[in-house]
C-alpha cells in the first residue's frame, strides 16, 4: 500500500482542491488494491512453491525410475532375442556342416568307385596288350 494522506497533500500542493484530491487518491488506491488482488491470484507463496517443488521432484524421480525399469526390460528382451538368434545360427551351422560332411563322403565314395573302375579298366587293357605281344 501507500500513504494516502501524503498523496492528498501532494495533490493539494499541486493546485487540486481537497475534494478533488481525495477523489483521485481513492481512485488510485482502488486501482492499486485491484492490481494487488489480481497479482495475488497469479503469484504463489513460498510454501506453495516448496510444495510444488516437492511434487515435481517426486514426479521426476518416478519418471526416471519407470524409464530405468523400461530400459532394463528392453535390454533383457534384446539379450534374449540375441541368444535365440545365436542358437538358431549355431543350429544352422551344425546342419550345414552335417550336410557338407555327407556330401563330401558321397563324393569320396564316387571317386573311389571311379578309381576302382579306372584301375580295373587299365588292368584289362594291360592284359590285352600282353596277349597281343604274346607274353
Amino acid at each position: 500500500m501507500f500513504d494516502t494522506h501524503a498523496l492528498v497533500q501532494r495533490l493539494e500542493g499541486a493546485g487540486y482542491g481537497r475534494q478533488r484530491a481525495t477523489a483521485l487518491m481513492e481512485a488510485i488506491s482502488s486501482a492499486v488494491c485491484e492490481s494487488d488482488a489480481a497479482r495475488a491470484g497469479v503469484v504463489a507463496t513460498k510454501p506453495e512453491l516448496l510444495e510444488l517443488k516437492g511434487e515435481l521432484g517426486e514426479k521426476v524421480f518416478n519418471a526416471t525410475l519407470k524409464f530405468d525399469i523400461a530400459q532394463r526390460h528392453l535390454r533383457e528382451i534384446v539379450d534374449k532375442d540375441l541368444q535365440n538368434l545365436k542358437s538358431e545360427l549355431r543350429a544352422a551351422e551344425r546342419a550345414d556342416s552335417a550336410e557338407m560332411r555327407a556330401e563330401i563322403g558321397s563324393l569320396e565314395k564316387a571317386r573311389a568307385v571311379r578309381a576302382c573302375l579306372f584301375s580295373g579298366a587299365r588292368d584289362g587293357e594291360r592284359a590285352r596288350q600282353q596277349e597281343r605281344n604274346g607274353i
